[in-house]
């Protein structure tokens, strides 16, 4: 073999991508064709001064002095073969530069492991470079152009990086887009650090989950690196699960109730606000194939019957658990994760042997993270080897120690390693010998660090595991009025005693490991000052939240993310100040009502209101204007859930709280809120009053934005109760007042109801220009529920002209579109009209089958409007089909409806049924009980009588 290049080394990785299925189907045409390369790699390399140094299967890697030689030889290469090989057969390959020392034969660099991610994400015939790769490179050649295709994360898991493509003159330029992890549905986060020795376990996962297990628990001790193996699964999985991998982390909950909403939280789900989550999540589940990663289950006792039952309504769901115990459920696969295998100090007597160990392997790779240029040779190989057997082979005890390279040599690291743990694992014998070890190496870590070090690390332990630089700069302003603590973050990131991590945004967040922070918290507990910073960091996210102003604006995706990943840190200061009892309830109650709206869009009504609730029972008659606000607020996620006795009860104390308080806004809000009750109640005539009121309240406090929103919900009640002449005027003069306050949502809304007016009129082309001039806004609004409200409102229309194709194409996609944002109600309005328009056609089974869709959901949904309407086209189908005495029954049913309500009907619908079932008796009985009968008759007891 030549000589391999030594310092700053480029590398060239080719590997044939379909290959690897050809060793069992044909081996020796497999073997050809790795052969072929390898050959033609090889005299490439030799021509450019570089050498191929390694063959592993299907896969062949070469080093160069520069990257200019890597890319002539990785050219030269496809050349060669680009006549001879089939498209798809072509190697495809990946270049990347790093500091790299040979040692017999073969290198140990992370920029192996970056390149082999890299390469992995290519395609047959494609040549990628690293933006260090690039950056060597300069200007292209004749023939030859560097393609930008932009940032990627790989399935490595780090951060993202720019990555580039060669094309050449002759050669495949068109290519599918990456494999890389931005390419599929996952909420995966970014690490610090790739995974090492771990090769074995993930074919253990593998393995397990291609035989069809479902329930997967990885079990082991605090600190063996569960989690961080359960993450790179989860990106390798990616391909197998289409609906996603959703990283769900139980860390810092110990209540069985909220283990579903942080799996809900952790998928991209919009969750009907009127269902409980334990039928809601199931449900949602029920047609997609996941993967949830459940990260430290043990943390919650009694989660198990949760996830058991989640599995049984999902059936092509799997979970990936990782806990220090089984659930103990039938089916369960467990999996032991040992520690990484380390060498016997004793026997190792040569690198090679070393380098075997996934231990060793894990401490060069941090160490020479720290101390470029660092080596493994014949003189230190027995301390590292030592050093990794002293700590057992735990990954977060074994990057404590390399982290010291920096300052320390091995042997050095090695005896005070020594000592510590012998003096250290003597005061904690009711741990296991292997936390003994990981806790003796976190205090020998802290130990060695300066007393100002010491201090900043037990003070960051009053934050969740997770925070931003700024939170900690907010904290410890709050306290003391600097900021000193900041200075030591990136020292102690050095020492692997924090992490930090860069989002795809480029936001910078910090994370301390879960068996650190216990250390941590440990060591400030101790601080004299611990309270004074709990009662600081509360007030930090207190200060945050108001900032933010999310109260005032609830459609911001981008800061609903903020929120949420902040969740922790937000319950931990919810529990400072019910903590100081009396002392903390003004500040607990605004940081709650502050979060209510957060609580409502995100899907975490239900501990919102568990929050909202013991605020309001710590303040007893204290802080009224806001204890009214809390109360407000609580009426809204009280609603949100459909338990409306309790939302009149909290938004009627609240009412009596702003009036005796003279604050009219907060009167015109829970005006507005009881309002809201009504409509849902089907009480349309106390609604309108309460609206009134509302509008009365804002036109004299002079607020038209308040005034103008007033106004579009009277509109709509008159919409509803088919008052055409009222509602027009009313919607139009809302539209003028939003024009004018530059609110383009209230404008969006206004338009939208006015495209309702229009068509209810019969002035269909007018109601089809508005219809599309809403959607158009709620597009550029981003507001994709409302753009698909609009389709389906746009295909209703094109039914009434009798257009059924093309409202057909619509509506299957609404319906789609509805199903992934978790809109039952709408999903079945939509499937009703799908059902009107498969009538319209000529296709009466299909049609009922889908009324009948549409009814359940929508009454399960305590939709009543829809019900009503969906109850119309239902009697028209099976009157259609020739059931005239059922189809009277489901007309009669929603005549009820719409008395009980006041909901209209559009005139045409009436037409079309009175056209086929006569007028119903004038004296039709109001009873409660008649539509509640028919509908769960059709519903849960078939169609016919």
């Amino acid at each position: 073999m030549p000589e391999l290049p030594t310092g700053v080394v480029a590398f060239l990785f080719a590997d044939l991508e379909n290959a690897a299925g050809g060793w069992d189907t044909d081996y020796l045409q497999t073997a050809g064709m790795v052969q072929q390369l390898v050959t033609v790699l090889q005299t490439a390399a030799h021509d450019q001064d570089g050498a191929v140094f390694k063959v592993i299967g299907e896969s062949a890697q070469a080093a160069f002095p520069d990257v200019s030689r890597a890319l002539s030889a990785a050219i030269a290469t496809l050349e060669d073969l680009v006549a001879p090989w089939p498209a798809d057969q072509l190697p495809r390959m990946a270049i990347h530069i790093g500091e790299a020392t040979p040692s017999h034969g073969d290198y140990l660099a992370p920029a192996l492991n970056r390149l082999a991610r890299l390469t992995a994400a290519s395609h047959a015939g494609q040549i990628l470079l690293t933006e260090a790769a690039r950056a060597q490179l300069g200007e292209a050649p004749c023939g030859v152009a560097y393609v930008d295709l932009g940032r990627h994360r790989l399935r490595d898991l780090l951060a993202a990086e720019p990555v580039f493509q060669v094309n050449v003159l002759g050669l495949p330029d068109a290519f599918p887009p990456l494999r890389s992890l931005d390419g599929s549905p996952h909420n995966l986060p970014v690490q610090p650090t790739r995974l090492v020795g771990r090769e074995t376990d993930l074919a253990r996962v593998r393995d397990a989950l291609r035989a069809g297990n479902r329930l997967i628990t990885l079990l082991g001790p605090g600190g063996v690196g569960k989690s961080r193996l359960s993450l790179q699964v989860g990106a390798d999985e990616l391909d197998s699960f289409p609906d996603g991998v959703w990283w769900a982390p139980l860390a810092s909950i110990t209540d069985p109730g909220l283990v579903l909403e942080a799996i809900a939280s952790a998928m991209p789900l919009r969750l009907p606000v009127d269902v409980p989550l334990a039928d809601a999540l199931p449900g949602l589940l029920r047609s997609r194939r996941d993967l949830l990663i459940l990260d430290n289950l043990e943390q919650v006792p009694g989660a198990a019957p949760i996830i058991a039952a989640l599995l049984e309504a999902a059936p092509a769901t799997v979970a990936l658990v990782t806990s220090r115990l089984p659930l103990g459920l039938p089916g369960e696969t467990t999996l032991l994760i040992e520690p990484l295998s380390v060498p016997d100090a004793r026997e190792v007597d040569s690198v090679t042997v070393a380098l075997a160990s996934p231990a060793v392997q894990l401490f060069m790779e941090r160490a020479v993270a720290v101390r470029p240029g660092f080596e493994l040779t014949a003189e230190n190989v027995q301390d590292i080897a030592g050093i990794c057997d002293h700590l057992d082979g735990l990954p977060p005890a074994i990057e404590l120690a390399a982290a010291r390279i920096r300052v320390l040599t091995p042997a050095a690291i090695l005896t005070r390693l020594d000592r510590s743990l012998s003096l250290l694992t003597g005061g904690a014998r009711d741990l296991p010998v292997r936390q003994q070890t990981l806790r003796g190496a976190i205090q020998w870590s802290f130990d060695l660090l300066s007393p100002a070090e010491r201090t900043a690390f037990a003070r960051l332990a009053v934050m969740a595991p997770g925070f931003t630089t700024d939170a900690v700069s907010r904290t410890f302003q709050e306290y003391s009025g600097s900021v000193e603590t900041i200075g030591s973050l990136e020292s102690l990131r050095e020492q692997s005693l924090v992490r930090k991590l860069t989002g795809r945004d480029g936001s910078v967040r910090w994370e301390m490991l879960s068996t650190i922070r216990e250390f941590a918290l440990e060591c400030f507990q101790k601080l004299a000052e611990a309270p004074a910073l709990r009662l600081a960091h509360a007030h930090a996210y207190l200060a945050t939240a108001e900032d933010s102003e999310w109260f005032e604006v609830t459609n911001q995706p981008e800061l609903a993310e903020t929120f949420e990943a902040d969740l922790d840190n937000y319950r931990l200061a919810l529990r400072t100040f019910q903590d100081q009892h009396v002392a903390g309830a003004r500040d607990m109650l605004r940081l709650a009502t502050m979060l209510a709206d957060f609580w409502w869009v995100r899907g975490h009504a239900t501990e919102g209101r568990q929050w909202l609730e013991s605020a309001i029972a710590h303040a007893g008659n204290q802080h009224s204007l806001d204890l009214g606000r809390a109360l407000a607020a609580a009426g809204l996620l009280a609603e949100a859930q459909s338990d409306l006795a309790a939302a009149r009860h909290l938004q009627e104390r609240a009412l009596d709280v702003f009036r005796s308080e003279g604050f009219a806004s907060g009167v015109a809000d829970s005006l507005t809120g009881l309002a809201v009750i009504a409509r849902a109640e089907g009480d349309l005539n106390r609604a309108r009053v309460l609206h009134q009121e509302a509008y009365d309240v804002w036109t004299a406090l002079g607020d038209d934005q308040g005034a103008a929103g007033a106004l579009l919900d009277i509109g709509a009640v008159s919409l509803l109760r088919g008052d055409l002449d009222n509602a027009e005027p009313t919607l139009r003069s809302a539209l003028s007042r939003f024009r004018a306050a530059d609110d383009e949502v209230g404008e969006a809304h206004a338009r939208q109801a006015l495209a309702v007016v229009a068509a209810s009129d019969g002035r269909l082309s007018e109601a089809k220009t508005e219809f599309q001039e809403a959607i158009k806004m709620w597009r550029a609004l981003g507001n994709e529920q409302m753009v698909t409200t609009g389709q389906m409102n746009l295909a209703e229309l094109l039914l009434l002209q009798d257009e059924p194709q093309v409202a057909e194409a619509l509506l299957l996609e609404a319906i789609s579109r509805f199903a992934e944002l978790a809109d039952p109600a709408r999903q079945g309005s939509a499937t009703s009209l799908l059902g009107r328009a498969r009538l319209q056609q000529g296709l009466t089974a299909e049609a009922e089958a889908l009324q009948r869709d549409a009814l359940k959901l929508s009454w399960e949904n305590h939709d009543l409007q829809s019900a009503a309407g969906i109850l119309d086209a239902l009697a028209e189908t099976v009157a259609t089909m020739g059931d005239q005495l059922l189809g009277r029954d489901l007309f009669r049913a929603s005549e009820q409806l719409r008395a009980q309500s006041g909901l209209m009907r559009f005139p045409e619908y009436t037409r079309r049924l009175t056209g086929l079932l006569g007028e119903l008796p004038s004296d039709t009985t109001v009873d409660d009980q008649s539509p509640r009968q028919a509908i769960e008759r059709v519903i849960y007891r078939g169609l016919r009588r």
